[in-house]
């Protein structure tokens, strides 16, 4: 029955598309944040940040109608640091994953130029016959002064993802950080 669903209704893993672009990018070297934050980065031409662009909406549920555009932001270099710890001495048991994304200032101020930098891109004229508007759920949140409510307030994963992902920083002290981390 699945299956025929899965046909039916072009419901399955190849009904989503996959990104068609990705953008690499650094915000500006002069930005505020570096005055009390290093660069968390790898050196001077390693990218902090990620835009992937792709045909379609990852909203759950989507609108009724409606042909949509996304840009999906991702923080490269992040300083916010989770854990996992043990629930029970019970293998069956789930473990505890906090993985406290957008904790750290550094990525709340990435994310907060991520989406000032998909706003400048979705607004040059190339697309202007082909995005008319911004998702009714998100144009309030595009001016300067609810973007911070907007990066305290995100969904940091798709809503069908088991456990988060991310990228961990490969410099010692994190990899002796996590060697040193109970499992």
């Amino acid at each position: 029955m699945a299956k025929i669903l899965e046909d039916v209704n072009k419901s399955g893993p190849l009904a989503v598309s996959a990104p068609t672009h990705l953008g690499y990018m650094r915000p500006p070297e002069n930005a505020s944040v570096f005055k009390t934050i290093s660069d968390p980065s790898a050196g001077p031409n390693t990218r902090r940040v990620e835009l992937s662009f792709n045909n379609g909406a990852w909203l759950r549920p989507l609108p009724l109608t409606g042909n949509f555009f996304s840009a999906t932001t991702i923080v490269v270099t992040p300083m916010s640091r989770g854990s996992i710890s043990l629930k029970t001495s019970n293998r069956r048991d789930q473990p505890l994953i906090d993985p406290a994304l957008l904790m750290h200032d550094f990525d709340r101020f990435a994310f907060r130029e991520l989406f000032r930098l998909a706003r400048k891109f979705v607004a040059s004229p190339t697309w202007k016959d082909y995005i008319l508007d911004i998702y009714t759920g998100l144009s309030h949140q595009w001016t300067s002064t609810t973007t911070p409510n907007l990066t305290n307030t995100s969904k940091v994963r798709p809503p069908w993802a088991s456990t988060p992902s991310g990228r961990r920083r490969c410099q010692p002290e994190a990899r002796a950080e996590a060697s040193q981390t109970p499992i």
